[in-house]
């Protein structure tokens, strides 16, 4: 899926099916339509269906207007949650990934996570990113990381993530981004 208001629609009525108190959602790098910024960078005028300036604003309205179901997409920063039994929660998330072949929520060698505009506090709980850390080469060798390796072997994960995760030591961390890096791990 790359972005497309219907895409979301069908997304949204998938997600409400689910039997969950609280559902959380961050974009990723195929969202096109949830990044302003992107979206603005990459219209084509030149497209014989004209892009629509206010993509970004409608997808996330969309969204927006799931909250009374539970269903929450989530900006980058710090946000709070109650749950029902009273137990509270802090989540920290972030769709961006270092910069992958030009898609949505991207950055290049920037610390977004621990001097960036949001940076992960240390009070998070959980941290969601749609981008996986990548550890020191030392702790690949030693534990088999595996959960940013992609088909080719390849690591595509973020030192900077990483070290901000290891900061903060959340109790969980999730993240996605590189299909084959399915999985759990314990990082201790």
């Amino acid at each position: 899926m790359i972005g497309g208001l219907d895409n979301y629609r069908k997304a949204i009525k998938n997600i409400k099916a689910i039997d969950a108190e609280l559902k959380l959602i961050i974009a990723g790098n195929h969202d096109v339509s949830l990044d302003p910024k992107w979206w603005a960078e990459n219209l084509d005028e030149d497209d014989d269906i004209p892009d629509d300036l206010d993509e970004p604003a409608k997808a996330k309205l969309l969204f927006k207007k799931e909250e009374a179901n539970s269903v929450h997409l989530l900006e980058e920063g710090t946000h709070s949650f109650t749950l029902a039994n009273g137990k509270a929660f802090s989540i920290y998330c972030s769709p961006y990934t270092p910069d992958f072949h030009g898609f949505a929520f991207s950055y290049r060698d920037e610390d977004r996570f621990t001097k960036g505009i949001n940076p992960i506090k240390k009070n998070a709980d959980i941290v969601m990113t749609h981008g996986p850390p990548l550890p020191p080469a030392s702790f690949i060798a030693h534990d088999s990381w595996q959960l940013d390796l992609n088909s080719k072997g390849v690591h595509f994960g973020c030192p900077k993530l990483f070290s901000a995760v290891q900061r903060v030591q959340p109790k969980l961390h999730c993240f996605g981004h590189i299909h084959e890096g399915y999985g759990a791990q314990s990082v201790v």
